[in-house]
């Protein structure tokens, strides 16, 4: 199971919604493709991407 049903601490009749630590792997390797496949090659050269950050900072 990636995610479980527990009580509400304080609201008896509200359940939460919480990862199981097989859930956060899956999101721990999610996010680590997501960020590779998104952000770690952007389309820019060398020269465009130190120019987009030289603007942006």
């Amino acid at each position: 199971e990636l995610a479980a049903r527990e009580p509400h601490p304080v609201d008896g009749r509200a359940a939460m919604l919480v990862l199981t630590d097989a859930g956060r792997d899956v999101v721990e390797r999610a996010t680590v493709a997501l960020n590779a496949e998104v952000f770690e090659n952007v389309g820019l050269d060398d020269g465009d991407a130190e120019e987009l950050a030289g603007i942006i900072a």
